[in-house]
C-alpha cells in the first residue's frame, strides 16, 4: 500500500511539473471576429502592438491601414520592447485582443503572452490593414496625457481616473452626484454598494458569507477565520491557539458548544487538513497589511 502511494505521489509530481511547463495557445481570429468580439464582450481588452507616434497616434497612414487605432485599445508597442517590460500591468486571466499592422508583430505578442501563462489570448490575423470598421486618433482634450477615447471624463482634467461609484463617469465629470456623503459608493466596483456589501473593500460580487456555516455578516472574501485574540491579524500566537487544537475531531475530544475548538473553521467538529488550508490563506494578515475586520462576538461555530 505505501509503495502504491508512493507511485501515486509521484505521478501527481509529473504531472503539476508538466503543468508548470506548459504555454497556453493563443487564438487567432479574422479582423471580423476581432469585430464581433469587441460588439459581444464589454470585458474584451484590446491591446495595440504598434509603435505609438509613428502607428497607434498616425493620423494619415499609408492605406489600406486606417487613421489612429480602435477606440478604447490600450498601446503595448511591441518592437520597442514596451509590451515586453510592462506585460503585469495586463489581467493574466481576462480576455485579450492583440492587433498590430499586418499580424506579424501581433503574433509575436500573444506567444510571447502564452508562455507567460495568459489564458485567453486573440491574435487578429493580417492586421489593422484589414480593420474596415471605426478608428480615433490621438486627442487628449484635457491634456491629462490620457487619449480621450480612454479617459472618463474627457474634458476635464483628471489623470487619475477617480470614479468611486464605479460608474464608468470620472468623480471631477458626475460630481459624485451618484456618491454623495459616502452613499451608493462602490469602492471594489462589483455592483454591491458599500452600504450593503458585506466587505466593501475587497471584490465580492456573489456577497458569499459561509464562515461560519451560519454566517456572521462579514463576506468570506474579507473575513480572518482565525484571528483568535481579535488583534486584527493572523500571526504566530494564533498558530499556538491553532496547534493546541488541532486533531480534535469526531472520534477524539470532538469539538462542542462546550468545548469550542480554535480552529474548526467549517465547523464540522475536527480541526483537520481542510482548516489548515483555510488557516494558512490568512496567515501574515496584520494591522499593517490587509488587517482583519472587526472580530464577531460570540462562538464561531453552533453545533446541533
Amino acid at each position: 500500500m505505501k509503495r502504491l502511494r508512493g507511485m501515486q505521489a509521484a505521478l501527481v509530481l509529473v504531472f503539476l511539473m508538466g503543468l508548470s511547463s506548459t504555454a497556453w495557445a493563443h487564438t487567432d481570429v479574422t479582423p471580423q471576429e476581432a469585430k464581433d468580439l469587441i460588439d459581444a464582450n464589454d470585458n474584451l481588452m484590446v491591446v495595440d502592438v504598434r509603435e505609438e507616434e509613428s502607428e497607434y497616434c498616425d493620423e494619415n497612414p499609408t492605406p489600406p491601414v486606417p487613421p489612429g487605432h480602435i477606440p478604447g485599445a490600450l498601446n503595448y508597442p511591441w518592437s520597442s520592447g514596451v509590451l515586453q517590460e510592462r506585460y503585469g500591468e495586463l489581467p493574466i486571466d481576462g480576455e485579450i485582443l492583440i492587433v498590430c499592422r499586418s499580424g506579424s508583430r501581433s503574433n509575436q505578442a500573444a506567444e510571447f503572452l502564452d508562455s507567460k501563462g495568459y489564458l485567453n489570448i486573440y491574435d487578429m490575423t493580417s492586421g489593422m490593414s484589414n480593420w474596415q470598421w471605426e478608428t480615433v486618433v490621438c486627442i487628449d482634450s484635457d491634456s491629462d496625457e490620457l487619449n480621450d477615447d480612454l479617459d472618463n471624463c474627457p474634458d476635464d482634467y483628471n489623470p487619475n481616473q477617480e470614479d468611486i461609484d464605479c460608474d464608468g463617469i470620472g468623480d471631477i465629470c458626475d460630481g459624485l452626484i451618484d456618491c454623495a456623503e459616502g452613499v451608493n459608493c462602490d469602492n471594489e466596483c462589483d455592483g454591491v454598494y458599500n452600504q450593503n456589501d458585506n466587505c466593501p473593500n475587497e471584490y465580492n460580487p456573489t456577497q458569499e458569507d459561509t464562515y461560519p456555516p451560519q454566517g456572521n455578516g462579514i463576506g468570506d472574501a474579507c473575513d480572518c477565520e482565525c484571528d483568535f485574540d481579535c488583534s486584527g491579524g493572523v500571526d504566530a500566537t494564533d498558530v499556538g491557539a491553532f496547534l493546541t487544537d488541532f486533531g480534535r475531531s469526531t472520534y477524539f475530544n470532538p469539538c462542542t458548544n462546550a468545548v469550542p475548538c480554535n480552529g474548526d473553521i467549517d465547523c464540522n467538529v475536527n480541526v483537520d487538513a481542510d482548516d489548515v488550508t483555510l488557516f494558512l490563506e490568512d496567515f501574515g494578515r496584520s494591522v499593517f497589511n490587509n488587517p482583519c475586520p472587526a472580530c464577531v462576538e460570540g462562538a464561531w461555530c453552533v453545533y446541533p
